[in-house]
């Protein structure tokens, strides 16, 4: 089923019409129960790689927004793992270094609002990709400025067309979307710098972009590919095609579910109460139908294609070679 599917069976089961009230509050309990779901059956994450190219001389670095959290940093060109230290043992071991030269160590930095800050302070340019996302739609952002004042401006949004803020951005720790009652944002927010370097895209279904950093050791000291293997967060079910990533033949718990919730505030308390039995008991069945861990990665070190021979026969008198 997709997202206008659940909805729209929400809609007949309650019989309310499109785009009132009841379509709001649906919209909200779909995605609750889509979330608690993926935890239940241990879907909520999935693993991911990506490649982050060093930069000469660039110490910090901001990973995509929908990085959960890193599991792994692996270098190709040394032929060795990043090891993750905490950032107090960092700070230790460490204290204000410029030592340069291939990266051995990271930690965690924190979450910034973009993935990139700005190369130089300056205005910030607003964009999305589709052209109906103006006027009653917002983009707030929040940083600091030159003098290290924490600054922020509102940017009315103009569609395709570019809006600039008029407050001057040295770093930004978050930037996030608003919209008027009746509105929707529907297209990717870019965010860039006087330069034209991207410092974030907000994606559709996020009101926010939220980027990890880490900061590496010894400072890098020229541009190479690091494999980060890492957490990755399911987005929320936004468009009317958006598809539920579990198994199909349980998408009718996101009605069951939802529905036991939603159909009480019209009056159907008997349907709602049908509704919840139908939600237990398929949920408890779609978890039995799980392996214990779905998400873990099973990893072989040294295969080769040579058979692996007992050190004595198993069987007394057999000849394994």
């Amino acid at each position: 089923m997709t997202y206008k599917e659940v909805r729209e069976t929400l809609r007949d089961l309650a019989g309310q019409p499109s785009g009132g009230d009841f379509d709001t509050m649906a919209d909200r309990a779909i995605n609750r129960f889509y979330r608690m779901i993926l935890a239940y059956v241990d879907q909520d994450e999935q693993r991911r790689e990506f490649v982050l190219t060093t930069v000469d001389g660039t110490q910090d670095y901001g990973l995509p927004t929908y990085i959960k959290r890193v599991l792994n940093i692996q270098d190709g060109t040394s032929l060795r793992s990043l090891e993750e230290v905490t950032p107090r043992d960092y700070n230790k071991n460490h204290p204000a270094t410029s030592t340069s030269g291939p990266p051995r160590q990271y930690h965690h930095l924190g979450n910034f609002g973009v993935q990139k800050h700005p190369s130089t302070a300056g205005v910030v340019t607003v964009v999305s990709s589709v052209a109906t996302d103006a006027t009653s739609r917002y983009v707030r952002i929040q940083g600091f400025d030159a003098s290290d004042r924490l600054v922020d401006e509102q940017v009315t949004l103009n569609g395709t067309t570019a809006v600039s803020t008029t407050v001057s951005f040295e770093k930004i720790e978050s930037a996030v979307k608003s919209n008027a009652p009746g509105s929707s944002i529907t297209g990717y927010i870019t965010l860039t710098d006087a330069a034209a370097n991207v410092l974030a895209v907000i994606p559709y279904w996020d009101t926010m972009s939220s980027h990890p950093w880490i900061r590496c050791y010894p400072i890098p000291d020229d541009a190479r590919d690091l494999t980060i293997q890492s957490v990755m967060r399911k987005p929320d079910l936004v468009r009317d095609d958006d598809w539920p990533q579990f198994d199909p033949d349980y998408h009718h718990l996101l009605v069951s579910g939802a529905g036991a919730e939603l159909l009480p505030s019209v009056g159907k308390n008997a349907l709602a109460g049908k509704l919840m039995q139908d939600y237990t008991t398929g949920l408890d069945r779609f978890k039995g139908t799980q392996s214990r861990r779905p998400n873990r990665a099973f990893t072989f070190a040294e295969v080769s294609n040579a058979p692996i021979l007992p050190d004595r026969p198993l069987i007394a008198g057999v000849d394994y070679l």
